[in-house]
């Protein structure tokens, strides 16, 4: 996923509490059912990306203690969010976020204990050996801080990036460029010892697409798999992120292929930060809001004929809290925003809602 994403935006109206009725219409969103609930009764999770901004707002906090039954941090748990010097920690935001799933009986995804992306500065200033030591040291404090509370862990988070060139298609940064690729083997076995109840992932971005490079990262992925096990260690999910850029292309048989090679190492797969980029889309905001909703019901109804396929996470509910706005940043005055996720600027719920929705029904429990 991408290093900047927008986690607080306030002001937006007031909406009341919702409730568990469906929604047929796009209306009022009271009127609408709980994508966790439905999901839940098709023996899986719906749930979504937040972070500290979402509890600090009475209405956000209802919209996502209603419609997810999963949750995954966005930044407030990343290496350089809990440790941005060397010698100091900052856990406040990660506990309040912790709490928050706690209270409300809603799974907490921990994202991510390492990646060679968004690390601070005095990481990349170390040795190989002081590398070492801090991966270790970091995976064991903050699983062990967390143990019993998180249901799973994105242990190594985007391990793949062949437009970095490395032997094997692997990202390059501090992590690999002090271990190779085995700093991923040493954190899946740091982390089951840490904490041997919560279940661990492998998210990768690129896996969806039939994009130059995306063969390689397939078949990484699947080599990982084996030679983390062969080594000891657990993976129990590989979570597909699932952005969907205006440059990707998709192709549903070669996803449904993947997804089976997938399902037969034996691993759950977890749809983990899927979100719709809408960028090239018309201007007319209904015209776009049908276009970003075909997009949803493309993808997922492949991927929820899948029976290893047991989450749905958008990457954020609400349309202002997505990462798109940084990514395509609009000259003052513009109108146009993004609108890549399932509810709007006033909380009320889009087309894509509706398709989410319909894809979720259509699983075969």
């Amino acid at each position: 996923m991408a290093l900047r994403r927008r986690d607080f935006l306030a002001g937006l109206a007031a909406f009341p509490l919702v409730g568990n009725s469906a929604c047929a219409d796009v209306g009022n969103v009271a009127d609408c059912a709980s994508l966790g609930d439905i999901a839940a009764s098709r023996s899986m999770f719906f749930g979504s990306a937040f972070d500290i901004g979402v509890i600090e707002d009475p209405n956000f906090r209802a919209l996502y203690a209603h419609q997810a039954r999963i949750l995954t941090t966005n930044l407030s748990m990343k290496f350089w969010s809990l440790r941005p010097e060397e010698d100091r920690t900052q856990f406040a935001r990660a506990d309040r976020l912790v709490d928050f799933a706690l209270a409300n009986q809603i799974a907490l995804r921990g994202h991510n204990l390492i990646w060679n992306e968004w690390n601070p500065p005095w990481v990349k200033q170390l040795s190989s050996a002081r590398r070492e030591y801090w991966l270790d040291r970091h995976v064991d404090e903050v699983v062990t801080r967390y143990a019993g509370r998180v249901h799973s862990w994105d242990v190594v988070n985007e391990p793949f990036w062949p437009g970095h060139h490395k032997a094997g298609g692997f990202r390059d940064g501090p992590w690999y460029e002090a271990m190779g690729k085995d700093y991923i083997r040493r954190a899946f076995l740091r982390a089951e010892r840490a904490d041997p109840g919560a279940k661990l992932a492998l998210n990768e971005s690129g896996p969806e697409w039939t994009d130059p490079g995306t063969e390689i990262i397939r078949a990484g992925l699947l080599r990982q798999i084996d030679e983390i096990r062969d080594a000891g260690g657990r993976v129990d999910i590989i979570g597909l992120e699932c952005h969907w850029m205006a440059q990707n292309h998709f192709d549903a048989s070669r996803f449904s292929d993947y997804l089976a090679r997938l399902r037969e190492k034996n691993v759950e797969i977890y749809i983990t930060e899927i979100d719709i980029d809408d960028d090239r889309m018309p201007d007319d905001i209904a015209e776009r809001d049908e276009l970003v909703a075909k997009r949803y019901s493309e993808l997922l109804l492949v991927a929820l004929r899948e029976p290893a396929v047991k989450a749905v996470i958008t990457w954020d509910l609400i349309d202002p809290l997505s990462w798109y706005p940084s990514v395509y940043p609009r000259p003052s005055g513009s109108q146009r925003q993004p609108r890549p996720l399932l509810f709007d600027a006033k909380l009320q719920p889009k087309a894509s809602y509706r398709a989410v929705a319909d894809a979720l029904r259509s699983r075969v429990s």
